[in-house]
């Protein structure tokens, strides 16, 4: 049987995930170090991160082997203010934001119904699906704290952003592996 591979990455901001970019990991954070780009002038915001999903698969002897990661892009990343934890974490929610529809993505994979003829689409389908859902909570994170300024949101985010992490734990791996039918 042929290899086949495709990689789709489509991110919260267009680009491609470098070699610099930090992948996510459990017990990994952020810190004002990692971002690297030039704050604009004109921006009213305080730092952007560049986050994003990549997503790969590979197809050999019907084993289906699907690579989900969120990354940060440090150099598409920037902040005006270094010294703020608040707003450190802030950005961190976002990377985690990315990782909780990372593992939504693999769970989704996990449970689907593979066949040597749905591969494809199925692998495209699931993953716009969830890129679109991502930007959606990303805007929605953003706008419900008014990018970090209500603490009180800030902290309802932070709470249901650790629980979707927990509840999605067992997702956690960036390799899945299926036999197909």
């Amino acid at each position: 049987m042929k290899n086949y591979f495709i990689f789709l990455s489509i991110f919260f901001l267009s680009f491609l995930p470098k070699q610099e970019a930090i992948n996510w990991q459990n017990g990994s954070e952020l810190n004002w170090k990692s971002f690297k780009a030039k704050a604009p002038r004109s921006s009213s915001y305080r730092a952007l991160s560049a986050v994003g999903i990549s997503a790969g698969m590979s197809l050999e002897n019907n084993i289906l082997e699907l690579t989900v990661q969120s990354f940060f892009e440090p150099k598409e990343s920037w902040t005006k203010e270094k010294e703020s934890e608040y707003l450190l974490n802030h950005e961190q929610m976002h990377f985690n934001i990315s990782e909780i529809h990372a593992r939504r993505l693999r769970k989704e994979y996990l449970n689907a119904d593979w066949t040597l003829k749905n591969f494809n689409s199925n692998f495209s389908k699931m993953l716009k699906k969830q890129l679109a859902e991502e930007n959606k909570m990303q805007k929605a994170y953003d706008s419900e704290i008014n990018h970090s300024i209500v603490k009180e949101e800030q902290t309802r985010w932070d709470r249901f952003i650790k629980k979707e992490l927990k509840e999605l734990n067992r997702y956690g791996s960036n390799r899945v592996v299926l036999k197909l039918k």
